[in-house]
């Protein structure tokens, strides 16, 4: 048996390797792929312009808030509604010449009823009284409408003679003092002589027949009041 050479080694695998395949060719070369087609691309429309935008205004600066301390609840205190009920007395000047200058009177108040006695302390000095009984109805105004009855005695040589008289008036109240402790009213008054009788003379009533008939027995005067009130 021979030795197995290197030179033998090889030409064993020329061989095998020209049995196995043919040389490549030339010709033989690999398939063509088409080409892509590319589809041409529209212009595409300019983008809008943006729309300007409104400038803000200024934001003013917030003043802070004050919170003012809250003042407590106070309990509720129930209050008796004032008395319409009142008492009061002063004194009452009048410049009718049929009776004294200065009297003093006293009465009672209810609502806006206000009933008045005026009496005559100066009987005294000539034996001569004039007494009134008044009956006020007031507003809240302050004006007040007055009917009453004056009995006025005159004391003469064969006794005393009554006579009697319708007043009617009016009186509006005068600023107060003291926190209304002290007022006042004013006004005007209408004091008619109706009947006269006694001292044993004939009684003579009021007649209109005409003007000599009642002339003089018909006074106009005013009269003021001060007076202190007091609601027990």
């Amino acid at each position: 048996m021979r030795p197995f050479s290197v030179s033998s080694f090889c030409a064993v695998v020329v061989a095998l390797g020209t049995i196995g395949g043919q040389p490549a060719r030339a010709d033989d070369t690999a398939p063509t792929l088409p080409a892509p087609v590319v589809e041409p691309v529209e212009p595409s429309a300019p983008a809008a312009s943006p729309s300007p935008v409104a400038p803000v205004a200024p934001v003013e600066p917030v003043e802070p808030t004050v919170v003012e301390p809250v003042e407590p609840v106070k309990p509720l205190v129930p209050t008796t509604a004032p008395t319409p009920f009142e008492i009061h007395g002063g004194l009452n000047l009048r410049t009718d010449l049929g009776v004294h200058p200065l009297r003093l009177d006293g009465g009672v108040r209810y609502g806006i009823l206000d009933v008045v006695l005026v009496l005559d302390p100066m009987v005294l000095t000539d034996g001569q009284a004039s007494t009134d009984l008044l009956l006020q109805l007031r507003s809240d105004v302050g004006i007040a409408g007055i009917a009453g009855w004056r009995l006025t005695t005159v004391g003469i040589a064969d006794g005393i003679q009554f006579q009697q008289n319708l007043v009617l008036g009016v009186g509006m109240d005068l600023p107060s003092f003291f926190g209304g402790a002290v007022r006042g009213q004013g006004g005007l008054e209408l004091a008619m002589m109706i009947v006269k009788h006694g001292a044993d003379l004939p009684s003579e009533v009021i007649s209109f027949a005409s003007g000599r008939h009642y002339i003089d027995l018909v006074n106009f005067g005013m009269f003021a009041r001060y007076e202190f009130g007091w609601a027990p």
